[in-house]
């Protein structure tokens, strides 16, 4: 189902995006989460902030502390953010979040932050590869329009130089229509995306006990 999106959605998107090309993706009273290593640290002295400042139940943060993300402007709760607050961190029974589980809770939040980044870029690439072939399309037919509205025929003109073609097609024939086919299909169909592993093997043997050779797509 086609949904109308509004431009103030756009902008609002575009401005999510530029806050996570800062230091500061998750504010500055966070602290600095440009690595994975300063997030991790950022996280241990919210939760130290947040420990001196609250009560405790054996030891561990109470949930109620964060659970105050989930009020409204009116003060009422909002109950759908409060079981979005209550699946990220995971309280225990007594409502109680310990020091690792909010430091793993920030650390999923800061993969998948940099995962949707990721995304966006490369899908940023694949566009712009699309949009290049477009435009080669593009202009060689307004070559071959131009061609024959000054009198000149456009097949005649390749085929003169079809024996040059046909040359290099000899040389990186093969070379290119692979390229060109592996760039079409993922262009088109987009297999795989940031994040995902991919194992190569050779069809016709056993793979070893450690499996096949894989990678992490990082960049597409």
């Amino acid at each position: 189902k086609m949904e109308n999106i509004s431009v103030g959605a756009v902008l609002q998107f575009r401005r999510a995006l530029a806050s996570m090309d800062t230091p500061y993706p998750f504010s500055g009273s966070f602290g600095l989460a440009d690595s994975r290593e300063r997030c991790v640290a950022s996280a241990q002295n919210v939760y130290d902030r947040l420990m001196l400042k609250n009560q405790t139940i054996n030891g561990k943060l109470r949930f109620d502390t964060l659970a105050v993300l989930a009020l409204q402007g009116n003060g009422e709760l909002d109950t759908e953010r409060a079981k979005d607050l209550i699946r990220l961190f995971r309280p225990d029974r007594d409502g109680g979040i310990s020091c690792i589980d909010f430091v793993r809770s920030v650390d999923n939040v800061y993969k998948e932050l940099r995962m949707l980044r990721a995304t966006v870029a490369a899908s940023s690439k694949i566009d712009k590869a699309l949009e290049s072939i477009m435009n080669i399309v593009f202009y060689v037919a307004i070559f071959c329009i131009i061609l024959a509205a000054y009198g000149f025929d456009p097949l005649s003109l390749f085929l003169s130089l079809s024996s040059i073609i046909l040359a290099f097609a000899f040389m990186i024939g093969s070379a290119s229509a692979k390229y060109f086919e592996g760039l079409l299909f993922i262009l088109v169909q987009r297999p795989y995306g940031i994040g995902d592993r991919i194992n190569v093997s050779n069809p016709e043997t056993d793979s070893n006990g450690a499996g096949a050779q894989g990678w992490i797509v990082e960049d597409v």
